[in-house]
């Protein structure tokens, strides 16, 4: 599956001089997947992991007396000790020289090797897949990063107060799109109804979800939820046959049954395949 093979790439990989594009073209898949399929799984983005990884892994070596501080520069792919030494302190909290005085990494917040538990049966049902034709979405987009996500339920809110309907709308059919994700893990995130035609109202946007394959992960129980679907299409789903992502926007559906007061009626993921 596409996380594993992900982190994978990321131990055999980790003392070499790589970039973003170079693993997502490895990997078969679009830099912006692979970005958001890390930070799900890994609650960091894929570039932000190997650092830590490298830091991490100086550690040990330090604390084991293997090698210099210098060698540590240059392991981890550092141009100077000065840098070297600011990542080491931000990431872990002592200076390098400490540590290897120190002779332990105990108590330090190392960022060790990641691993998807397969021990437990996947919780969410096959998906759904099938063509569908394009749809556009109007509504309020903002742009969020990992950190500051929890405000989305607040534009939603903000959305459903407004009450402004776009003439044209597809009733009783709701999104939210995630679109344009940065190598930091930020995106843009709209939410919406569809609308075919017609003009965009002022501070609003329009997303589209491009006309192809769609593999729709249906979700009965409460918009809690939310989060551990998402671990779980990245982390079990996505890359098996059949599920081959595509580069483009996900979307949230939220259907008529969705109650946005109480969080309940379920909604689906909407994830493009090839």
């Amino acid at each position: 599956m596409l996380m594993h093979r992900t982190f994978w790439y990321l131990e055999t990989h980790r003392h070499k001089d790589v970039i973003l594009v170079a693993i997502a073209a490895d990997l078969a898949v679009s830099p912006a997947y692979l970005t958001r399929a890390s930070v799900t799984a890994l609650d960091l983005p894929l570039m932000a992991n190997l650092r830590a990884r490298r830091l991490t892994e100086a550690a040990i070596q330090l604390a084991q007396g293997q090698g210099s501080v210098l060698t540590a520069v240059l392991d981890t792919g550092y141009a100077a000790p000065e840098p070297f030494a600011r990542a080491f302190r931000a990431e872990l909290g002592p200076t390098p020289s400490e540590v290897r005085t120190r002779g332990s990494v105990a108590e330090l917040p190392l960022t060790l090797p990641k691993e998807i538990d397969m021990s437990q049966a996947p919780r969410l049902a096959p998906p759904y897949v099938e063509a569908m034709p394009e749809r556009r979405i109007l509504g309020p987009m903002r742009r969020y990063t990992m950190a500051t996500r929890g405000g989305i339920p607040g534009q939603w809110a903000a959305y459903n107060m407004d009450g402004i309907q776009s003439p044209g709308a597809v009733p009783e059919r709701w999104y939210g799109v995630c679109a344009n994700v940065g190598v930091d893990g930020d995106f843009d995130y709209l939410c919406g109804m569809e609308v075919p035609h017609g003009p965009v109202p002022d501070a609003w946007a329009a997303l589209i979800l491009p006309a192809g394959g769609w593999a729709r992960f249906c979700e009965a129980g409460h918009i809690s939820n939310m989060n551990s679907v998402w671990g779980e299409i990245f982390g079990h789903w996505m890359g098996r046959e059949g599920l081959i992502p595509r580069d483009g926007p996900v979307a949230e559906f939220y259907p008529l049954s969705f109650n946005g007061q109480t969080g309940e009626g379920g909604f689906e993921i909407w994830m493009p395949v090839a």
